[in-house]
């Protein structure tokens, strides 16, 4: 019996995983297909000529559109435009801090920097005595050390999983 149990629990744990990446996977195309769909024309939406629905066809609009956004951001026209939208949001308080801190994690996350996140430590967090690990995300000079204490010589920006 102890057998079938550990052979129940090591399927469970190779199954569980694919599943839910699956199950997300899915709920995630038919999110995007649910906003995207209904602005792409009907001549070029296949859900209107075909007898059964195509899942992912908004998923890949939506990605051709992403795409086609950063390659006019990339040009100069584009680089003022998005500095000057940032402009504007930094002038609403509550959307200011919002907007600064997903831009943050995006831009750490979806760096080219060979260092980010190469380097773990541990901060005494959330209270003396408790011990967090952290991965070390920049060691540069930032907008949020020069907002530190001046006397502080010299700090470094972690990411708390």
């Amino acid at each position: 019996m102890t057998r079938i149990r550990n052979y129940f629990l090591t399927g469970f744990i190779v199954t569980a995983p694919l599943a839910i990446t699956a199950y997300l996977a899915w709920s995630f195309i038919g999110w995007v297909d649910s906003w995207v769909k209904p602005y792409i024309p009907a001549s070029y939406n296949p859900d209107n000529y075909l007898p059964f629905a195509v899942p992912g066809c908004g998923l890949i609009v939506a990605v051709v559109l992403i795409t086609l956004v950063g390659f006019l951001t990339a040009n100069f026209i584009g680089r003022s435009i998005v500095r000057y939208g940032e402009y504007l949001l930094d002038r609403m308080p509550l959307v200011r801090s919002i907007y600064r801190g997903l831009k943050q994690i995006f831009e750490t996350i979806l760096s080219n920097q060979a260092e980010t996140f190469n380097k773990v430590a541990m901060i005494e967090y959330p209270r003396r005595g408790a011990w967090s690990i952290v991965f070390i995300s920049s060691e540069k000079q930032n907008q949020v050390t020069r907002m530190l204490d001046p006397k502080q010589k010299e700090s470094i920006a972690v990411f708390l999983p």
